[in-house]
């Protein structure tokens, strides 16, 4: 099965590969920044579960609260972002890797890119979860967003680590056909 980002044409892939990881780097550095208004962070309320996620949310005043939903709603426009820019360094590292003769390898980059688009989904769900939690100040989706983070996380390490690997190889032999 084709993956979207696969037309997107081979001779302009580099630029927008480019662009996609600017606007991540940017939109991260913006969520990055807003973390501390709301200690201790996103990633920390993804994974509050019960008490603990009663806790945190008794500890943030109407501004706290503010910031997360900033946060969550930003969100939304970062995991496009990041699921589009793993996605594309996936397939392109797996047509690199097909070019060098590494089919058997190359051949799992759809998956990979796929499996980002499936994260960006998990972290809407996510999203919608802590919404739910920090709106109606009642931590009962707790468990939806901890699994929802969980497999995200899961996900796009998968996606990050094929690039790298993928890429390393694709560089060593690269380097022993010189």
């Amino acid at each position: 099965m084709r993956h979207p980002l696969e037309s997107i044409p081979a001779a302009r892939r580099k630029l927008v590969l480019s662009v996609l990881l600017a606007i991540t780097f940017a939109l991260m550095a913006v969520l990055l920044s807003v973390d501390r208004f709301f200690p201790p962070g996103i990633v920390a309320f993804e994974f509050a579960r019960g008490d603990d996620a009663a806790r945190m949310m008794s500890g943030w005043d109407a501004t706290a609260r503010a910031f997360v939903g900033f946060s969550l709603g930003l969100d939304y426009v970062y995991l496009c972002a990041y699921s589009c820019t793993i996605g594309l360094a996936c397939i392109m590292v797996g047509e690199t890797l097909r070019e060098r003769g590494a089919p058997a390898v190359a051949s799992m980059a759809i998956a990979f890119a796929w499996m980002q688009w499936l994260a960006a989904a998990c972290d809407a769900i996510e999203n919608a979860a802590l919404l739910h939690t920090l709106t109606r100040n009642y931590p009962r989706m707790d468990s939806v967003s901890w699994a929802c983070a969980s497999a995200k996380f899961a996900l796009v390490a998968l996606g990050v680590l094929y690039v790298i690997v993928g890429g390393g190889l694709a560089l060593a032999m690269r380097l022993r056909s010189r």
